[in-house]
């Protein structure tokens, strides 16, 4: 992590989640958290559209939070984001790139001028009587990258570096097995699952306690329910979050009022998709080569909020699922007071850059 104050960035179509937060000793120590409203139409699955309207909103955070940093990140998470996993020869470091650069040529013909690429190691091999690695690539088109780049200096921000979701997760989760050498709150595992609920997309990613497997984005989110919620009861935008938390209880089969078996009925649907969705993706990846099932699922993001949702999904797949809302790789000081973990994960995993 860098040294000294940093102001960590997730932008979502609904939500801009903001961390300010420092390195203590190798952990994120967070000084302060905010969320505001995405302004309309300014981002579209992880492309901004408009980012004059993000850097008013940003600023004006700032100056009214009072918020004093110099140095910004951002983490993206977007299906104009490239992910492929490869299979190469063992070679010296800097011969990597190059040859990831012609292997990535034949699926993006201009990769070495219109994208920027990051690599990680996913497993070392023995193949065909030589050693080979196995890697995941990560491309973003240099326009997407140059945009959040001008975003945080029209913030007065220095740019520090822009990450991907499924890589910042990655790094949090080692961070956080590394931290939890006791094992307690459901750590105790080989191969886990950690499923982000966003609006746009629902995230899927397979790990085990040394690093990400498997990754899948499904172009499917929370954005059509809440649409519908709004439209039928009439809720407004700002007030729709509170009212999900208060009023949706996806075991019981009687409610309260007809306001709340209205909310239930229009979001089980939601959810019987993103559980199917989860499920497929698990199937797919324990189909590769006879791969193991995780022997958890954690959730996170906006709607992992949803009442019982983690019984019912349980239910439904057959493994233990937990909503992630704590981490020992985080500490969060007095000042900020709680943090709720379930929506900042992407916003503080940001911090675990491996320099």
């Amino acid at each position: 992590m860098s040294s000294g104050k940093v102001l960590s960035i997730d932008i979502g179509k609904g939500t801009i989640h903001l961390v300010v937060g420092s390195n203590k000793n190798g952990i994120l120590e967070v000084d302060s958290a905010f969320s505001i409203p995405t302004p309309e139409g300014a981002v579209k699955e992880g492309m901004i559209l408009d980012r004059s309207a993000l850097a008013f909103a940003i600023n004006e955070l700032i100056k009214e939070s009072g918020i004093k940093v110099s140095k910004g990140i951002v983490s993206v998470k977007s299906t104009s984001i490239i992910t492929r996993e490869l299979t190469m020869p063992e070679v010296p470091p800097a011969d990597i790139l190059p040859l990831i650069l012609l292997e990535m040529e034949q699926y993006l013909p201009n990769i070495a001028k219109d994208y920027r690429t990051g690599v990680t190691l996913i497993e070392s091999q023995v193949g065909a009587g030589a050693r080979q690695n196995k890697v995941r690539v990560f491309a973003m088109p240099d326009t997407m990258a140059e945009e959040y780049a001008s975003l945080l200096k029209d913030c007065h921000l220095k740019p520090l570096y822009l990450d991907v979701h499924a890589n910042g997760l990655n790094k949090l989760v080692q961070r956080t097995v590394a931290a939890n050498k006791d094992k307690v709150g459901g750590w105790d595992w080989k191969l886990a699952a950690f499923v982000d609920l966003g609006k746009e997309l629902t995230e899927i990613s397979i790990l085990n306690s040394e690093k990400l497997l498997f990754t899948r984005q499904v172009p499917y989110g929370s954005a059509f329910m809440d649409t519908e919620l709004m439209r039928q009861t009439g809720t407004s935008e700002t007030a729709l979050v509170t009212k999900k938390q208060e009023l949706v209880d996806l075991v019981r089969s009687e409610f309260v009022s007809e306001e709340a078996r209205k909310f239930n009925d229009i979001v089980r649907p939601y959810v019987s998709r993103v559980t199917n969705e989860i499920q497929t993706v698990i199937q797919f990846y324990s189909g590769r080569v006879a791969e193991k099932r995780p022997e958890i699922i954690y959730l996170f993001g906006g709607n992992a909020h949803l009442k019982s949702l983690a019984e019912l999904m349980e239910q439904a797949i057959g493994i233990p699922v937990r909503v992630w809302n704590d981490t020992p790789a985080i500490h969060v000081s007095v000042k900020a007071g709680a943090l709720d973990v379930i929506n900042y994960v992407n916003a503080c995993a940001a911090f675990y850059r491996n320099d």
